[in-house]
């Protein structure tokens, strides 16, 4: 029997070469999505967890600047010297996180007179798992008589 169509038999598996190559190629683009989103996921983790440590930071330079400097009084120059911790256990959003705030005192001797410069560091820690993420903020303030 003699095929009506003889181009037919010369394209016999053609099909079988063209599927593999896409279901290669469709693979090789799956594992790469599946890596973006990862990585992807793996950053707004970061993210989320890095403005976290940024504000346990913030809030332990606050508490240190008003122990430093209290309200209607001169700064205190023993509270500036120590340093301070807190751990939020019960703080909901800062959970696993914690700060470390430390002071150091300048003093210059100006023409007009004394002054005091205080040098503020504090390091906020966030913890997930294995992952710990750290912001550190710096000010310095200034006392003058």
């Amino acid at each position: 029997m003699k095929s009506i169509f003889p181009m037919h038999l010369k394209q016999t598996g053609s099909m079988l070469v063209i599927s593999i190559f896409i279901i290669i190629v469709m693979t090789v683009l799956g594992l790469a999505m599946t890596s973006m989103l990862s990585t992807s996921a793996d950053s707004v983790v970061t993210e989320v967890y890095g403005v976290r440590a940024q504000q346990a930071a913030r809030t332990g330079l606050e508490q240190h600047l008003l122990k430093v400097f209290p309200a209607n009084d001169d700064a205190n120059l023993t509270a500036c010297e120590t340093v301070q911790n807190h751990i939020f256990a019960a703080t909901p959003g800062l959970q696993n996180c914690e700060y470390t705030s430390r002071c150091t005192p300048v003093a210059y001797t100006l023409s007009t007179g004394n002054v005091t410069s205080f040098n503020f560091t504090s390091e906020g820690k966030c913890e997930s798992g294995t992952m710990t993420v750290s912001r550190t903020i710096k000010v310095d303030a200034l006392d003058r008589p």
